[in-house]
Protein backbone atom coordinates (compact mmCIF):
# COMPACT_ATOMS: atom_id res chain seq x y z
CA UNK A 1 0.00 0.00 0.00
CA UNK A 2 3.06 2.53 0.83
CA UNK A 3 3.65 2.02 -3.07
CA UNK A 4 0.74 2.51 -4.59
CA UNK A 5 0.16 5.57 -2.04
CA UNK A 6 3.59 7.16 -2.89
CA UNK A 7 3.00 6.77 -7.23
CA UNK A 8 -0.29 8.43 -6.46
CA UNK A 9 0.88 10.73 -3.75
CA UNK A 10 3.31 11.89 -6.32
CA UNK A 11 0.02 13.46 -8.30
CA UNK A 12 -0.53 15.62 -5.58
CA UNK A 13 2.22 19.06 -7.23
CA UNK A 14 -0.05 18.08 -10.56
CA UNK A 15 -3.66 18.24 -9.10
CA UNK A 16 -2.60 21.89 -7.44
CA UNK A 17 -0.65 23.54 -9.47
CA UNK A 18 -0.46 22.38 -13.31
CA UNK A 19 -3.05 24.36 -14.48
CA UNK A 20 -1.04 27.47 -12.65
CA UNK A 21 2.14 26.87 -14.15
CA UNK A 22 0.47 26.08 -17.17
CA UNK A 23 -0.79 29.17 -17.59
CA UNK A 24 2.59 31.20 -16.68
CA UNK A 25 4.53 29.69 -19.30
CA UNK A 26 1.88 31.07 -21.72
CA UNK A 27 -0.36 27.86 -22.32
CA UNK A 28 -3.81 29.48 -23.13
CA UNK A 29 -7.22 28.65 -20.97
CA UNK A 30 -8.51 26.66 -23.79
CA UNK A 31 -5.42 24.87 -24.17
CA UNK A 32 -5.29 23.50 -20.29
CA UNK A 33 -8.86 22.76 -20.41
CA UNK A 34 -7.35 20.23 -23.23
CA UNK A 35 -4.69 19.29 -21.50
CA UNK A 36 -6.75 18.25 -18.24
CA UNK A 37 -9.34 16.36 -21.19
CA UNK A 38 -6.84 14.66 -22.60
CA UNK A 39 -5.53 12.99 -19.03
CA UNK A 40 -8.99 12.13 -18.29
CA UNK A 41 -9.45 10.48 -21.80
CA UNK A 42 -6.09 8.62 -21.65
CA UNK A 43 -7.54 7.42 -18.07
CA UNK A 44 -10.77 6.15 -19.44
CA UNK A 45 -9.39 4.33 -22.26
CA UNK A 46 -6.86 2.57 -20.31
CA UNK A 47 -9.79 1.21 -18.00
CA UNK A 48 -12.01 0.16 -20.82
CA UNK A 49 -8.48 -1.84 -22.45
CA UNK A 50 -7.37 -2.67 -19.00
CA UNK A 51 -8.09 -6.29 -18.80
CA UNK A 52 -7.22 -7.26 -22.25
CA UNK A 53 -4.08 -5.05 -21.92
CA UNK A 54 -2.83 -6.56 -18.40
CA UNK A 55 -4.25 -9.71 -18.43
CA UNK A 56 -0.98 -11.52 -18.63
CA UNK A 57 0.43 -8.83 -16.17
CA UNK A 58 1.34 -9.32 -12.23
CA UNK A 59 0.12 -6.98 -10.03
CA UNK A 60 3.77 -5.97 -9.14
CA UNK A 61 4.92 -5.76 -12.81
CA UNK A 62 1.77 -2.99 -13.07
CA UNK A 63 3.22 -0.95 -10.47
CA UNK A 64 6.84 -1.11 -11.81
CA UNK A 65 5.71 0.45 -15.21
CA UNK A 66 3.35 3.12 -13.18
CA UNK A 67 6.01 3.86 -10.84
CA UNK A 68 8.43 4.27 -13.86
CA UNK A 69 6.53 6.58 -16.39
CA UNK A 70 5.54 8.49 -13.18
CA UNK A 71 9.20 9.51 -12.86
CA UNK A 72 9.49 10.14 -16.18
CA UNK A 73 6.50 12.01 -16.17
CA UNK A 74 6.81 14.62 -13.28
CA UNK A 75 10.88 14.89 -13.99
CA UNK A 76 9.76 16.01 -17.47
CA UNK A 77 6.52 18.30 -16.12
CA UNK A 78 9.59 20.15 -14.74
CA UNK A 79 11.38 20.85 -18.17
CA UNK A 80 8.07 21.16 -20.36
CA UNK A 81 7.28 25.26 -21.37
CA UNK A 82 4.89 23.85 -24.47
CA UNK A 83 1.41 22.90 -25.12
CA UNK A 84 3.05 20.38 -27.75
CA UNK A 85 5.66 19.01 -24.78
CA UNK A 86 3.16 18.22 -22.27
CA UNK A 87 0.64 16.85 -24.47
CA UNK A 88 2.50 13.70 -24.18
CA UNK A 89 3.09 13.95 -20.53
CA UNK A 90 -0.82 13.93 -20.36
CA UNK A 91 -1.62 10.93 -22.28
CA UNK A 92 0.86 9.43 -19.60
CA UNK A 93 -1.90 9.84 -17.31
CA UNK A 94 -2.92 6.45 -18.38
CA UNK A 95 -0.19 4.77 -16.81
CA UNK A 96 1.24 6.71 -13.73
CA UNK A 97 -2.94 6.80 -12.52
CA UNK A 98 -4.95 4.46 -14.06
CA UNK A 99 -2.95 1.28 -14.61
CA UNK A 100 -1.36 1.79 -10.99
CA UNK A 101 -4.96 2.02 -9.45
CA UNK A 102 -6.39 -0.39 -11.63
CA UNK A 103 -3.75 -2.80 -10.24
CA UNK A 104 -4.24 -2.18 -6.57
CA UNK A 105 -8.32 -2.88 -7.13
CA UNK A 106 -7.25 -5.98 -8.99
CA UNK A 107 -5.27 -7.19 -6.16
CA UNK A 108 -8.09 -6.14 -3.68
CA UNK A 109 -10.51 -8.04 -5.58
CA UNK A 110 -8.34 -11.05 -5.10
CA UNK A 111 -7.79 -11.33 -1.05
CA UNK A 112 -10.80 -12.90 1.23
CA UNK A 113 -14.12 -11.21 1.45
CA UNK A 114 -13.40 -10.41 5.66
CA UNK A 115 -10.26 -8.02 3.99
CA UNK A 116 -11.33 -5.88 1.18
CA UNK A 117 -13.48 -3.33 2.63
CA UNK A 118 -10.42 -2.55 5.25
CA UNK A 119 -7.65 -2.75 2.01
CA UNK A 120 -10.29 -0.39 0.20
CA UNK A 121 -10.33 2.29 2.99
CA UNK A 122 -6.46 1.49 3.53
CA UNK A 123 -5.48 2.37 -0.32
CA UNK A 124 -8.34 5.75 -0.24
CA UNK A 125 -7.14 7.01 3.31
CA UNK A 126 -3.17 6.48 2.45
CA UNK A 127 -3.25 7.30 -1.76
CA UNK A 128 -5.79 9.51 -1.65
CA UNK A 129 -6.09 11.05 1.54
CA UNK A 130 -2.70 11.16 3.54
CA UNK A 131 -0.19 11.32 1.19
CA UNK A 132 -1.79 13.62 -1.23
CA UNK A 133 -2.75 15.93 1.42
CA UNK A 134 1.34 15.91 3.17
CA UNK A 135 2.80 16.16 -0.80
CA UNK A 136 0.27 19.21 -1.23
CA UNK A 137 1.55 20.82 1.80
CA UNK A 138 5.13 20.27 0.74
CA UNK A 139 4.58 21.66 -2.75
CA UNK A 140 2.74 24.47 -1.37
CA UNK A 141 5.96 25.77 0.49
CA UNK A 142 7.74 24.51 -2.53
CA UNK A 143 6.37 25.66 -5.73
CA UNK A 144 6.64 29.18 -5.00
CA UNK A 145 10.27 29.14 -4.96
CA UNK A 146 10.50 26.95 -7.92
CA UNK A 147 8.23 25.21 -10.29
CA UNK A 148 10.89 23.00 -11.07
CA UNK A 149 12.22 21.81 -8.10
CA UNK A 150 7.78 20.79 -7.10
CA UNK A 151 7.71 18.73 -9.95
CA UNK A 152 11.07 16.86 -9.33
CA UNK A 153 10.20 16.10 -6.30
CA UNK A 154 7.14 14.57 -6.91
CA UNK A 155 9.33 12.81 -9.35
CA UNK A 156 11.80 11.65 -6.55
CA UNK A 157 8.37 10.18 -4.63
CA UNK A 158 7.74 7.99 -7.54
CA UNK A 159 11.25 6.59 -7.79
CA UNK A 160 11.04 5.85 -3.73
CA UNK A 161 8.17 3.75 -4.50
CA UNK A 162 10.69 1.21 -6.18
CA UNK A 163 11.54 0.66 -3.37
CA UNK A 164 8.95 -0.59 -1.74
CA UNK A 165 7.09 -2.11 -4.24
CA UNK A 166 6.71 -5.41 -3.57
CA UNK A 167 8.68 -8.00 -5.71
CA UNK A 168 6.23 -10.28 -6.08
CA UNK A 169 2.25 -9.82 -5.84
CA UNK A 170 0.36 -11.95 -8.29
CA UNK A 171 -2.47 -11.03 -8.38
CA UNK A 172 -3.39 -12.54 -11.92
CA UNK A 173 -6.70 -11.84 -13.23
CA UNK A 174 -9.10 -15.12 -13.13
CA UNK A 175 -9.78 -16.25 -16.71
CA UNK A 176 -13.57 -15.94 -17.64
CA UNK A 177 -15.10 -17.58 -20.88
Amino acid sequence: MLAVGLIQGAHAAYYVYSTIYWTSIGISVPQTSLLWGIGVLAEILLFFFSRRLFQNWSVSRIFFLSAFVSILRWAGLAYTNTFWQILPLQLAHSLTYAACHYAIVRYITTQPQSHIAKLQGLYNGLSNGALIALFTAISGLIYPISPTMTFLLMSGIAAVSFFVIPRKLDAFLVKTN
